[in-house]
């Protein structure tokens, strides 16, 4: 089985991003997405690339493991494969998950994170790498081309409502990544950072609300505010009344006698469906999000376009 916790991809993706994430020249972090670097690079031998992981590998020496960090921006992407090939072996300690494989996955990341995923799919779900080169490359595609890596999540998710973990065998029979409930939430999670209307909309239709709370936490600004809420400005009125009026239809063929029936199946399939298209302010997620912009500054909600999705005023 292959199931690993957010909390533990947070902690293991950490190390890697503390050292590789963007800095202006304060040293301060860059609030927008970065610029993908342009390097010349050229074949290395492979004592040069022996040193250079070793260099990775110095966690007693941050400068050093830095350096080599940047290093990496001249190393040949196939060079990158095949070391990482040369790792697998250490791939399946979840718990000490090497940080210089953490470093060439960003850097992949950095230059074609959907083909990074591609060749990480192909190569390493078997090894147990899978998960571990998602953590990696995720977070830097969300920042650099959220709508991209929106796009990937949602044609990747899991098919089955199931909430069991995906056997080896299964994974294995799919030549397309399949994402687990945790590599879903996790995309959430990232999206916050560049896009919380992409990442809310995720929620949305993964039907995941584990980690609801801790992304209405994260929004504290007007900008966070509106993006979050713009998730649901599809709403329809002429499409709502419509499955309303099916709905009424349906309540009055049911036989409140009968404990179970197929019209009462019907019905809950159609109160299902009026749940999707009703007005956002009836929305439990979207009725949190304007709670906690009211008590950040009411008087900035009040003055927003989604003043009146608060049915409390």
């Amino acid at each position: 089985m292959m199931k690993y916790s957010l909390t533990l991809g947070a902690l293991l993706a950490a190390i890697g991003w503390a050292i590789a994430w963007p800095k202006n020249e304060q040293g301060q972090d860059v609030v927008g997405p970065s610029t993908v670097r342009v390097t010349h690079q050229v074949s290395r031998s492979p004592e040069q690339l022996s040193g250079l992981i070793d260099q990775l590998k110095d966690s007693t020496d941050s400068r050093r493991q830095s350096a080599a960090a940047r290093d990496l921006e001249g190393v040949r992407r196939s060079e990158i494969h095949e070391l990482l090939l040369g790792m697998v072996g250490e791939f399946g300690d979840v718990f000490n998950f090497p940080v210089a494989a953490k470093l060439l996955f960003v850097e992949l990341a950095r230059r074609d994170p959907a083909e990074a995923v591609a060749w990480s799919w192909r190569n390493l779900r078997e090894a147990r790498g899978w998960a571990h080169a998602f953590e990696q490359i995720g977070p830097q595609w969300a920042w650099d081309d959220p709508e991209g890596f929106s796009q990937f999540v949602k044609t990747h998710l899991r098919e089955s409502s199931s909430r069991r973990d995906l056997t080896m065998e299964e994974l294995l029979a799919s030549s397309e990544p399949v994402l687990s409930d945790d590599e879903t939430n996790d995309a959430q999670l990232w999206l916050m950072k560049s896009s919380p209307r992409l990442a809310f909309q995720l929620l949305r239709l993964s039907g995941s609300r584990m980690l609801r709370g801790e992304m209405i936490a994260a929004l504290n600004s007007k900008a966070e505010f509106e993006s979050a809420l713009s998730t649901w400005d599809d709403y329809d009125q002429k499409e709502e009344s419509k499955v309303r009026e099916a709905y009424d239809a349906a309540f009055a063929e049911v036989d409140w006698q009968k404990r179970e029936s197929e019209q009462r199946k019907i019905l809950r399939g159609i109160e299902h469906e009026l749940e999707k298209v009703r007005h956002p302010s009836r929305n439990s997620t979207v009725k949190a999000i304007v709670r906690r912009w009211k008590i950040i500054n009411s008087e900035e909600f009040a003055e927003s376009s989604f003043a009146d999705w608060d049915q409390n005023k």
